[in-house]
């Protein structure tokens, strides 16, 4: 559900939990993340978007600011032990999805980057060893001074969420494709891209067996089935 837009945050969030369904919150870029605090300990995922509607190119317009606050949001997550699932989405291109690996995303959900793309197979094995080879660079890169000293200190708890600051930790171990109707299984790698997409239109038939061929398996819901029955 959308910070910005849903009255009464908390209880919405709650309501929806009563219900027995996951809860996930999505925040504009410009939405500052201090409204996760009361609200964290109810939420089964994080969407952070990198893009503003209406600004630069349709779809491609990729903000860098996302990097620090998916940075933010993960070192929260790993100090408070939160099994959350922080997605990052907007903008997302080949080039800059490992970058929000690296930050900490551990999920890109992605819709024009795959689908403009005639070749998905190859599109899917291009980014798997892109975010395999910036995970192994990440990982030799040097720890900045403050989070040796931060150690050498024994290390503190942040009681507030801020916007700023960047990490270069990579907090992937394996990687996945999925979406509400599409997955990419592997065993490599623990990061998830989200397909997100309705209908893959008049390509339907073709778009789903390059899925296939790429190792994706089809995840059916009601509301996707009768989507995908009506466009194929």
């Amino acid at each position: 559900m959308p910070a910005e837009s849903t009255p009464l945050l908390y209880e919405a969030i709650f309501a929806v939990r009563e219900l027995g369904m996951q809860v996930g919150l999505c925040l504009a870029l410009g939405t500052t993340l201090s409204v996760l605090e009361p609200v964290l300990p109810l939420l089964d995922a994080v969407l952070l978007l990198g893009r503003v509607t209406g600004e630069g190119q349709r779809g491609r317009s990729f903000n860098p600011l996302l990097l620090d606050r998916v940075a933010t949001v993960r070192r929260l997550l790993d100090v408070t032990n939160r099994p959350i699932d922080l997605q990052a989405a907007g903008g997302l291109e080949l080039e800059n999805m490992p970058a929000a690996v690296i930050a900490g995303a551990s999920s890109l959900p992605i819709g024009g980057a795959l689908h403009r793309e005639a070749d998905m197979v190859g599109f899917l094995g291009q980014l798997k060893a892109s975010i395999a080879g910036d995970r192994s660079r990440g990982a030799e890169e040097p720890r900045s001074r403050g989070a040796e000293e931060s150690e050498a200190e024994g290390g503190t708890e942040p009681s507030r969420i801020t916007d700023h600051g960047s990490s270069t930790t990579d907090h992937s171990s394996g990687f996945s494709v999925l979406s509400s109707e599409f997955s990419v299984l592997g065993s490599r790698f623990s990061t998830r891209v989200l397909i997100a997409s309705r209908s893959f239109g008049p390509h339907c038939p073709g778009a789903l067996e390059q899925l296939r061929t790429a190792g994706c398996e089809l995840i059916t819901n009601p509301g996707a089935a009768r989507q995908m029955k009506t466009n194929c």
